[in-house]
């Protein structure tokens, strides 16, 4: 993961794009994204924007 390279990198922000807005988010999606967010050492928090548009 490139993020490793910025020097005080923490945290990142991601989304879940196969999921539409109003959608419940798959549990294992969010499993995978912590994961590689932690092996990686950064922070994982989760955030829901219900105002997202496409």
């Amino acid at each position: 993961m490139f993020f490793r390279q910025i020097p005080n990198m923490r945290s990142a922000a991601t989304a879940v794009c196969s999921v539409k807005p109003g959608e419940v988010l798959p549990e294992e999606s969010l499993k995978r994204l912590k994961k590689q967010a932690e092996e990686n050492g950064l922070i994982f928090n989760v955030k829901e924007n219900s105002s997202w548009k496409k």
